[in-house]
């Protein structure tokens, strides 16, 4: 079966790639959106698109904490990029730069107005059995998943309530449509 993984930086991707590996027939692996690949992959419509979400809060710590261990970026407080309207920016020379926002997954999944492209999302905080739901939908026997590029930590402990209300607001569409809540 055709598959096009659209990987949401910071959700267990790197895991899901390493082990998939070449099992799936012809996967395209992106950083992309769905919306950017759909046109460019002539036979979208054919394949089964896959994704994995993550808690916002976690995912917003994770991302900061993950750049700050490349000890390339001359990163500010976690503080100042949640509550300001640049996340990152002050590093979009840098070789690790990605021009995305990093706080919302809409960007990956959806339309402008909602509507969802991929088939399957896994949750990351239910990885291995969404993994093991995903590789059934994809017709083979689950491989193990490893764990990679995991950074570690409470990130509750990371928040201030205006942090806390800050990624609430930049992440409505997630915490909607996934049902995440602060569980701080």
């Amino acid at each position: 079966m055709k598959a096009i993984f659209i990987h949401i930086p910071r959700t267990g991707g790197t895991s899901l790639r390493t082990a998939l590996g070449g099992r799936v027939g012809r996967v395209v692996w992106s950083h992309g959106s769905a919306l950017a690949i759909k046109p460019i992959v002539g036979d979208w419509e054919d394949r089964f698109k896959f994704s994995f979400v993550r808690n916002p809060w976690e995912r917003v710590a994770s991302w900061y904490v993950y750049f700050k261990s490349l000890s390339i970026l001359p990163l500010k407080p976690f503080k100042y990029y949640v509550l300001s309207d640049n996340f990152f920016m002050e590093n979009k020379h840098s070789p690790e730069f990605v021009y995305i926002d990093p706080f919302t997954q809409k960007h990956y999944l959806a339309t402008p107005s909602g509507e969802i492209l991929v088939d399957f999302i896994g949750r990351f905080e239910n990885i291995e059995e969404d993994f093991i739901r995903l590789c059934e939908s994809l017709d083979f026997t689950p491989p193990t998943l490893p764990k990679l590029n995991s950074v570690g930590g409470d990130y509750r402990k990371m928040y201030t309530d205006e942090m806390v209300e800050r990624v609430a607001q930049r992440c409505k569409w997630d915490i909607d449509t996934f049902g995440y809540k602060w569980e701080g």
